[in-house]
């Protein structure tokens, strides 16, 4: 019941941060996610997990998504993990054409050693994007690379409450690419906390860096708020998982 009541107590930042969600200046884009991210032992190292949700814009170009991503990893050893999944994405664009992607991807993670209880994850993933417009059937296709690193600051002994801490790079490949120059640089933290058994929730703040053109320069113009509730599994899990989009 005391994890219980604590996990609720992470919402509590919901009243202050959603208003500034949405009061956000033209320049800027808020954003709130909420995911449910279970983990199901298939086999002994083999795991599905995934995320699925819903992701409401604030903006005055509202584009309200809902992601929907079974993914899997296997645990070669005690540090590297394989990984690999399929997106599906569907846009709702209030002032154009809504926006329907397919995304394969594969990846690695690295479980680096633990130091002083710091478990820091790196992460690097491939993704295929194809982007349908629902209007004009027009398909657009690109490849885009994404490498983050992460951990989560204990706060108590027994590591069920902690701050969870990432950065991830972004880059893309070829010429047609979606969001050619957006995404290059996002930086998440938060507070996580064991709500009862394998079931933990994180609430955290995501600030992305992008820009529209290629002669413009990087800026921020990404705020997001993201809930997350997830399930663990028997792999190690804590510090960084692949949930953005």
């Amino acid at each position: 019941m005391r994890r219980f009541l604590r996990g609720v107590g992470v919402s509590l930042c919901l009243p202050i941060t959603l208003p500034t969600l949405a009061n956000a200046q033209a320049s800027t884009n808020g954003q709130l996610w909420v995911d449910v991210v279970p983990h199901l032992q298939i086999w002994d190292r083999f795991e599905h997990f995934g995320d699925y949700g819903v992701r409401i814009d604030f903006s005055d170009s509202t584009q309200n998504t809902i992601p929907v991503r079974p993914s899997f990893r296997y645990g070669l050893n005690d540090i590297v993990e394989l990984h690999g999944g399929i997106g599906a994405f569907y846009t709702f664009v209030e002032f154009g054409n809504d926006q329907f992607e397919l995304r394969p991807w594969q990846g690695v993670r690295f479980n680096w050693p633990t130091v002083w209880r710091l478990h820091f994850k790196e992460f690097f993933r491939l993704e295929e994007r194809f982007v349908w417009d629902t209007e004009t059937k027009e398909l657009d296709f690109s490849l885009r690379f994404r490498l983050a690193i992460g951990t989560a600051i204990p706060l108590t002994s027994s590591n069920s409450t902690y701050v969870p801490i990432s950065f991830e790079g972004f880059g893309n490949v070829g010429e047609a690419t979606v969001e050619a120059f957006r995404n290059r640089g996002r930086l998440s933290f938060g507070l996580g906390q064991q709500v009862g058994g394998p079931w933990v929730v994180e609430v955290q703040i995501i600030l992305q860096t992008s820009r529209s053109t290629s002669d413009q320069d990087f800026t921020l113009n990404q705020e997001m708020l993201r809930i997350r509730l997830s399930r663990r599994g028997r792999l190690p899990w804590w510090g960084l998982l692949p949930g953005s989009d």
